[in-house]
């Protein structure tokens, strides 16, 4: 048995995914810092007045983590893993605050990519801080918040692709968290894993395909599972198809949303060829439901189509690949909301990647220049 080196871990965010993750590595022994942004302590301090926190589902149980903080310096001091697992929304409330506190040596991996190590590569890098910066495709888990101080967690994925920039990084990266966390598997690069993270094919195509739904229950309904008929499960494969195009330009292999899907979760019984058929066998899906005051203030909305879904279209544009039914979610996404997601959102300019080429843009992937 190889001897563990990774003994503390920082946990940034304290939504659904972060309780979830604090849970499951306490129980496997970890020191584990739980932190969450001064400005969003309300989410923190149920856990906090109650002493821990309470897992029902894949695990059960009341954990108490080492730490519950709303003070970055204590929680990242001496961890030698720091998982951020905030909403897209949230990365760079949480880069900023942690940037002044790293050690050298310290492993960052942003849970759900959104192109963060491109997004912050910069910041980083003017920390000084020899630190290693990594992504994965998604949240390792499928999980919900149920009240202030308990979080339900219908599963845990069997993979989880993880790469660093530069993806020279990606070894010692998955060697340290696969201490924490076995199902981690290597990534080609940091691009492989924003182009497959799955949340934009499906999130953005339920809700505009159930807008009636959505507005009459507020989401009041099983997300995957009513919300997920065949009609709306061949519009994200529409989705998935434009995505994968993307990928193929860049020489990547991405499995299909199906594919990923009936790999992910196939202990709780999911398969299929299509997006509707691995939703409506996963018994790991059907009972989510989302709480969508409106379409402009969901969160799931409003990190999949800006950090998502905008990417993805202005990355294909650039490099000549046609991306219509993304284009699509899109345009309905900004006259259903008023919200201008093209403008606010992560656009091959503001990675600082508008003048590449395809080679250029493997190449500082790979090599990190």
């Amino acid at each position: 048995m190889t001897k563990r080196t990774v003994s503390r871990v920082a946990i940034l965010g304290c939504g659904r995914g972060g309780p979830a993750e604090a849970c499951h590595f306490t129980k496997e022994g970890f020191e584990v810092r739980l932190f969450e942004l001064p400005g969003m302590a309300r989410n923190i301090q149920p856990f906090q007045e109650k002493g821990g926190i309470e897992i029902s589902g894949a695990i059960t149980g009341f954990y108490t983590p080492k730490l519950m903080t709303t003070d970055i310096a204590q929680a990242l001091r001496g961890a030698e893993v720091i998982m951020l697992t905030s909403a897209a929304m949230g990365h760079q409330a949480h880069f900023e605050s942690m940037a002044p506190h790293l050690e050298d040596g310290q492993i960052i991996v942003v849970n759900t990519s959104y192109f963060a190590c491109l997004r912050f590569r910069d910041l980083i890098a003017s920390t000084g801080k020899r630190v290693y910066l990594a992504e994965s495709n998604l949240l390792p888990y499928m999980v919900e918040r149920m009240s202030p101080t308990s979080v339900r967690l219908d599963g845990i994925k069997d993979e989880w692709w993880v790469a660093a920039l530069p993806s020279t990084d990606t070894p010692h990266v998955v060697e340290q968290v696969g201490q924490v966390f076995p199902p981690i598997k290597a990534a080609p690069s940091v691009l492989y894993t924003s182009i497959r993270n799955e949340n934009p094919v499906v999130h953005p195509a339920v809700v505009l395909s159930n807008l009636a739904l959505v507005d009459h229950t507020k989401g009041d309904f099983e997300f995957y599972g009513y919300g997920m008929s065949p009609s709306v499960g061949m519009v994200a494969d529409g989705v998935d198809a434009d995505r994968l195009a993307v990928a193929r330009k860049f020489g990547l292999t991405l499995p299909t949303y199906a594919q990923y899907q009936s790999a992910a979760y196939a202990k709780y019984g999911s398969r299929g060829n299509n997006v509707y058929e691995v939703f409506h066998t996963s018994q790991a899906h059907l009972p989510a439901k989302y709480a969508i005051p409106s379409v402009a203030e969901f969160n799931l909305f409003n990190e999949d189509v800006p950090y998502g879904l905008v990417p993805l279209a202005s990355l294909g544009h650039q490099i000549g690949v046609p991306t219509p039914t993304i284009d699509a979610m899109i345009h309905l996404a900004c006259l259903v909301t008023g919200i201008d997601y093209r403008q606010a959102g992560t656009t091959m300019e503001k990675l600082n990647l508008a003048d590449k080429t395809i080679e250029q843009i493997l190449n500082l992937v790979a090599t990190g220049a």
